[in-house]
């Protein structure tokens, strides 16, 4: 998995810390973009941006942010929604079921087959 690759922008109240490389990052776990975005959004307790400019997608959070703080939160993400809990491996492949507010967060694992309800409390 690329390292972050973080950039910040803007002055005083539209300070937003850019995630330039979000999308390689996903890839890499086989997640949604947004996933991993709005996970560190709602840990740090920040707005995230999720805009195309140009054909290029924007995936920033308001504020400043250092890349330690952000690695160590997708960390926590990669631990409780990448990394399969019976064979450890990271292979889980994520799924949303259900409708907005009784949405369940699933995963099959390629390595091991296993199903398994994720963390839904988050």
């Amino acid at each position: 998995m690329p390292k972050m690759v973080l950039r910040v922008e803007g002055k005083g109240k539209n300070i937003r810390t850019n995630i330039t490389n979000l999308c390689e990052v996903a890839k890499a776990l086989n997640v949604n973009t947004d996933y991993p975005l709005k996970f560190i959004g709602l840990e740090i307790g920040s707005r995230i941006i999720h805009e195309e400019n140009g054909g290029d997608l924007i995936t920033s959070i308001k504020g400043v942010f250092q890349s330690d703080e952000l690695q160590k939160q997708l960390d926590k993400f990669i631990s409780m929604y990448v990394i399969c809990p019976n064979c450890k491996y990271p292979e889980m492949q994520l799924r949303i079921k259900g409708e907005k507010k009784a949405a369940a967060v699933e995963g099959k694992c390629n390595s091991c087959g296993n199903k398994a309800k994720l963390d839904n409390g988050h």
